[in-house]
């Protein structure tokens, strides 16, 4: 089962930096457009059920889907209560002493008499809970909600809540997407995808303005991704269609930033076609996890050979070297961390890194403070799909994650 939520398109309050809560006005001319690029971008995908909040904002944006749409007050934004209407700017100088407490993860009810940081997740996981309660495998609902209900999700699904969620606030209009496990938790495929918008129709957040991005690219599909063989430190070069993936993105993607990539020839190849020419630096340790003895093996081969470590490692969640003489994944993350350190200081400005699935899930998760233990809740990157990091003087933000739109015809 999939599950994507939508936010609605920008309104004058998001402009004017206005709290909306359960009121606030409509589109504005910007939001309108974004909303039909939504719809344009949504036209070839088949929902089982769409589901809007009851808000004018998101029903505005839900009449350029050209769909029928369920409406329901559950995917409504977190209660603001009396600072609805209120400037942002102006609530943040005379109640700071309310954002404090919120920072330190207190259960402050918004604005006096709005919602509590508590009944807000619990009725996101009420909504979200019974949503899946009515599907089935297989359905993929689309919900059109709010930047605050969808943040607030996604912090729950890595161990947080809402605002201080690991994650940069949602942009108008995008979208993100959980694939639904047999136990009912949320595992995030695609955050904030809003490559539909145009870099006009972008809204950036102030605080997020000067920060660098960190943009990831896994490499393009390898003959061994192909077969289903463990490749980490060995590699046996691009499939054909990675080929093909490598030059969709390169269409797509003009990146005027510095590059640096494994070594791996999978990696490199598909480094060198997105680099254009520009800084290309190479880093072993930017490579995929050692899987020792287990290099070259497929799932059920390794399974047959080591099953009392794979189960230990694999269901049990044990942190433990892959294939026995392998690499540990608190190693890998450790390695990637140290690697992606040493390029980000020695270059200004927004840096990319070309590596793989596990690599990258690793640096994700460790910069979100997060192990092992936790790798069910992300996905692995498809291959050529992309995840950007914003490095802030907070600390690291994971703005998007399993973006593909080059991919769009590639089955």
């Amino acid at each position: 089962m999939r599950l994507t939520f939508a936010r609605h398109g920008q309104t004058p309050d998001n402009a004017e930096k206005i709290w909306q809560g359960w009121d606030g006005r409509g589109l504005n001319e910007r939001g309108v457009r974004q909303s039909k690029l939504l719809g344009q971008s949504l036209a070839a995908s088949s929902f089982t059920r769409v589901l809007a909040s009851d808000v004018e904002r998101v029903l505005e944006t839900a009449a350029h889907l050209g769909t029928a749409v369920e409406v329901d007050r559950r995917w409504r934004e977190i209660d603001v209560g009396s600072w609805a209407g209120r400037s942002i700017p102006e609530t943040w100088v005379a109640h700071r002493d309310v954002f404090d407490a919120m920072r330190r993860g207190e259960d402050i009810r918004i604005g006096g008499d709005g919602e509590t940081i508590s009944e807000f997740h619990s009725r996101i996981t009420a909504a979200v809970d019974s949503l899946i309660d009515e599907h089935d495998e297989g359905d993929h609902v689309l919900v059109l909600s709010h930047g605050g209900f969808i943040g607030g999700l996604v912090a729950s699904v890595f161990g947080s809540r809402w605002p201080m969620g690991p994650t940069a606030p949602i942009h108008n209009s995008a979208t993100t997407t959980f694939e639904v496990g047999s136990d009912g938790r949320l595992r995030l495929d695609v955050l904030n995808d809003h490559t539909h918008l145009t870099a006009d129709e972008t809204d950036v957040v102030d605080w997020l303005r000067d920060a660098r991005a960190l943009t990831f690219v896994r490499h393009g599909e390898s003959l061994g991704n192909r077969i289903g063989t463990w490749e980490g430190h060995s590699c046996s070069g691009l499939s054909p269609d990675g080929i093909q993936q490598v030059g969709r993105l390169e269409r797509w993607w003009s990146v005027a930033a510095p590059v640096a990539s494994s070594d791996t020839p999978r990696a490199l190849e598909t480094a060198r076609r997105i680099a254009n020419g520009g800084v290309l630096e190479t880093d072993r340790d930017l490579r995929e996890i050692h899987a020792g003895s287990w290099e070259g093996l497929t799932w059920g081969e390794l399974e047959d050979r080591a099953p009392e470590l794979a189960e230990r490692i694999y269901r049990r969640r044990e942190d433990l070297p892959r294939g026995g003489d392998g690499e540990t994944w608190a190693g890998l993350a450790q390695r990637v961390a140290a690697a992606v350190g040493r390029f980000v200081d020695s270059h200004d400005g927004d840096v990319a890194v070309v590596s793989h699935g596990s690599a990258i899930k690793a640096y994700v998760l460790d910069a979100m403070g997060l192990g092992w233990a936790e790798q069910p809740r992300l996905s692995i990157l498809p291959n050529t799909g992309m995840a950007t990091v914003l490095l802030t003087e907070q600390g690291p933000r994971l703005r998007s994650y399993g973006v593909t739109p080059h991919l769009t015809s590639v089955s």
